[in-house]
C-alpha cells in the first residue's frame, strides 16, 4: 500500500494530481497527526482539497466528475456509497459490480473454473461483503481500468482489512509463487528488494540459499561499488544517503572506515558545515 509520507506534488491517482500539502490536522490533546489535507487538481480542471489517504488508497479518484459520468452513462441518479446497492442502482453494469460477483462465484461455486484456487482452498468472502453496498462502501470505486481486487495475504479471506485495488504489476508480485523476505519490519518480494537496493534478485537468492548468509547480510552487503546502509527504518546506498543527509559520499565512506557507527556517520554534521554556521 502507498504511504501518505511518500506523496509528492505531481503524483497522480486516478484523475487527481497532487498539487501541494495544505494542512496536517493534529489531535488537540495528543498532538497526533490524524489527517493530511492536500490540494488536488482533477483532469476536468476542478481543484479539490481532501484527505490524501482517501486518494492514495483508491477510495477517491476524482472531484466527483467520474461518478456523474458513470451515472449519465447508465441513466441513473448519482452513484454514492449510500445509494449503491445490490445491483439496484447500477444494474450490474459497473466494473466494481462485476468484480464483486466474480469474487463470490470463485469462492462459493464449485462450477467456477477458478474455484479450486479459491473456495477449494478454504478462501471465503466475509459476511459483510455478501451485500454489494457494503463492498463498495469499504473499497470505493476502482482508481483506474488497470486496477482489480487483490488480497494482501493470499491465504486470507476477502474482507476489508485484507483487500485493496491493485494493478496487474502489483498482483503479479503478490502470488503464492513469489518469494517474500522480511527484514527491518518490512515484508517484500525478492523482486521488490532487488529493485529497491539495486542488487540482482539472483544475487540475493544465492547469498541466502547457496552461501547461507543471513537476510540482513544478504541485503546490506556491498554489491560491487555499492554499499547499502540501514538506519532509522530506511535502506539506501551511500550515494542515496549523501543526497538525503547533505553529506558527501566521501565523508560517509571515510567515517565508516574509521569505525564510526552508522547512526553517528549519518547524523553528525561535518566540521566545515559547523564552522560555516558559526561564522554566520
Amino acid at each position: 500500500m502507498p504511504s501518505i509520507h511518500d506523496l509528492r506534488p505531481g503524483q497522480k491517482y486516478g484523475r487527481l494530481k497532487a498539487v501541494r500539502l495544505v494542512e496536517k490536522c493534529k489531535h488537540p490533546v495528543s498532538g497526533w497527526i490524524y489527517k493530511h489535507l492536500w490540494l488536488f487538481k482533477c483532469d476536468c480542471g476542478k481543484e479539490k482539497i481532501t484527505n490524501a489517504q482517501i486518494v492514495i488508497t483508491g477510495k477517491g479518484i476524482s472531484c466527483g466528475c467520474y461518478k456523474s459520468e458513470l451515472c449519465r452513462t447508465i441513466n441513473k441518479p448519482p452513484v454514492t456509497r449510500h445509494n449503491l446497492s445490490h445491483g439496484a442502482t447500477v444494474g450490474g453494469k459497473t466494473p466494481e459490480y462485476r468484480i464483486w460477483g466474480q469474487m463470490i462465484r470463485r469462492c462459493d461455486s464449485p462450477k467456477d473454473t477458478r474455484f479450486e484456487d479459491y473456495g477449494g482452498r478454504g478462501i471465503k468472502v466475509c459476511d459483510r461483503w455478501r451485500k454489494f453496498e457494503n463492498f463498495i462502501a469499504d473499497m470505493g470505486l476502482k482508481p483506474s481500468s488497470e486496477h482489480s481486487i487483490d488480497r494482501r495475504d493470499n491465504d486470507g479471506d476477502y474482507c476489508p482489512e485484507n483487500c485493496y485495488w491493485a494493478t496487474k504489476k502489483q498482483q503479479a508480485r503478490n502470488t503464492r509463487r513469489n518469494r517474500f523476505i522480511e527484514f527491518n519490519g518490512e515484508r517484500l518480494t525478492l523482486a521488490e528488494w532487488a529493485e529497491r537496493l539495486g542488487i540482482a534478485g539472483s544475487v540475493i537468492a544465492n547469498r541466502i540459499d547457496k552461501f547461507g548468509w543471513t537476510v540482513e547480510k544478504a541485503l546490506t552487503t556491498r554489491n560491487g561499488a555499492k554499499r547499502i546502509l540501514s538506519y532509522n527504518g530506511k535502506m539506501l546506498s551511500i550515494a542515496a544517503w549523501a543526497r538525503d543527509t547533505g553529506l558527501t559520499s566521501g565523508t560517509i565512506g571515510a567515517r565508516l572506515k574509521m569505525g564510526w557507527s552508522i547512526e553517528a556517520t549519518l547524523t553528525r554534521p561535518c566540521r566545515f558545515a559547523e564552522k560555516t554556521e558559526s561564522l554566520l
